[in-house]
């Protein structure tokens, strides 16, 4: 099989290999089988199966993910189509959101050298059960397989989870289809709204420091790099690259760059807020609800950013 798909990627492959052989009679994976959510959960609850007029009520951080996430798909779908008719896009794209959503990172130094790092992974059954929190038991490999450590001590009848990694919800809602009601490595990106405020100078010169883009606020408030786009619409070019190199002591443009942070996050609320109405209009449940979650974080992300100043 791996012959007649030469170029596919890993994921592709192994989606290939669900699509083919999960309904013959010696698949070896059958018990494994019956834990798999049905197609019409993913259709509830994953973006990429949502009709594509709802993608441009995605927030920044989580449509750019999706975006890249169509590509990967749409090129692994038409290396299989060409070699295997009988089985549906539709059907291929469930078996590659199923290893989407079920994978592990696999690293071995001589069986996985030649792929790229995104592209290393695995299927380990059964171990694919456990839920994601943001802190949750450790999940490590070697050459004998996988483990599982416990990060701390469970009660009898709570749920062990594990953590798939410091993502964001945007992340997690586009490849998993869910967002954490906790989640502290949560973030927004605000490069769309930020930049829209920039002068092409100052686009110029946050360029030439490589401060360009991927502007992003956390529970933190703003990152470095948000402030730096920031600082470079009050600041004069001499005290913006004290900012940039660390040396800037804070005070006399405080309370311009203040005045420029809240109409800047007031703006930001005001677009955050308009898209959480028009997602509580919708009459697709499922999006509908987890929009209006996802609105919601980030306008709490807008708030404790607006402390800050």
């Amino acid at each position: 099989m791996s012959q007649r798909l030469r170029g596919i990627s890993v994921h592709g492959l192994l989606a290939a290999y669900l699509a083919i052989h999960s309904d013959q009679a010696a698949f070896p994976f059958s018990l494994w089988k019956m834990t798999w959510p049905a197609p019409e959960e993913f259709e509830a609850t994953v973006p990429l199966l949502w009709d594509p007029s709802l993608y441009e009520l995605l927030p920044e951080g989580a449509e750019i993910i999706l975006e890249q996430q169509i590509r990967n798909r749409d090129r692994d779908l038409s290396f299989f189509s060409r070699s295997f008719t009988s089985i549906s896009p539709a059907s291929y794209t469930y078996f590659w959101l199923l290893v989407n959503t079920r994978c592990f990172y696999y690293e071995d130094p001589e069986s996985t050298a030649h792929i790229p790092r995104h592209d290393r992974m695995i299927l380990c059954p059964f171990i694919d059960y456990f839920n994601h929190s943001d802190v949750g038991c450790s999940v490590t490999h070697d050459s004998d397989g996988f483990k599982v450590e416990a990060e701390r001590a469970y009660q009898v009848g709570e749920e062990v989870l594990t953590s798939y990694g410091n993502h964001s919800n945007d992340f997690l809602l586009v490849e998993y289809g869910f967002v954490l009601d906790k989640n502290k490595w949560d973030e927004a990106k605000i490069d769309s709204h930020l930049m829209s405020a920039l002068s092409s100078s100052q686009i110029e010169r946050l360029s030439s420091a490589y401060m360009l883009g991927n502007y992003i606020l956390d529970e933190n408030g703003m990152c470095y790099r948000t402030r730096a786009a920031l600082y470079a619409q009050i600041l004069p070019p001499d005290a913006w690259t004290e900012f940039v190199n660390g040396t800037y002591l804070e005070g006399e443009y405080a309370s311009e760059i203040r005045a420029v942070a809240h109409r800047i996050l007031e703006s930001l609320q005001h677009r955050v807020s308009y898209y959480e109405e028009i997602a509580r209009e919708l009459s697709y449940d499922p999006a509908r609800e987890v929009l209006i979650k996802r609105w919601s974080q980030i306008n709490h992300l807008c708030k404790a950013a607006r402390k800050e100043f």
